[in-house]
């Protein structure tokens, strides 16, 4: 047997050690249960930041982030806007799933985006056309 001590001092209370708080509602210092006291590496996945739940809703968020591209963006925008919507209905359903903000944004940047994308695009290819001609 070895003369260390041990890794925290006995409670004077053996109730106290039954419970997470202490008598007068603090934190038992000595408590090596609680989640809060380490942290997990998904600070973001657990406070609901990415809504894991709501797949079309966060495929539509990155697909609209994609549609930014200035070529590619005409193929994801579409998309990202039905995806949007879809994850948007989802959100409705059942508000415990979160991800409307994904949902809205994937609308934007599917809709909005896309549109100013293809815009772009065949006046490119107007100008181009006319350049041949």
């Amino acid at each position: 047997m070895s003369n260390e001590p041990p890794p925290f001092p006995p409670s004077r209370n053996n109730e106290r050690d039954n419970n997470e708080r202490g008598d007068y509602g603090e934190k038992n210092r000595f408590d090596r249960s609680s989640r809060y006291d380490e942290p997990t590496g998904n600070e973001f996945v657990d406070s609901g930041m990415i809504p894991l739940k709501n797949k079309p809703a966060l495929v539509g968020y990155y697909l609209g982030i994609a549609s930014l591209l200035p070529i590619l963006g005409i193929l994801f925008a579409p998309f990202a806007f039905v995806l949007g919507i879809m994850g948007l209905r989802k959100f409705k359903q059942n508000p415990h799933v979160k991800g409307h903000v994904h949902a809205w944004l994937g609308i934007i940047f599917g809709g909005v985006v896309g549109l100013i994308n293809l815009g772009c695009s065949l006046l490119y290819g107007a100008m181009m056309f006319d350049m041949f001609k």
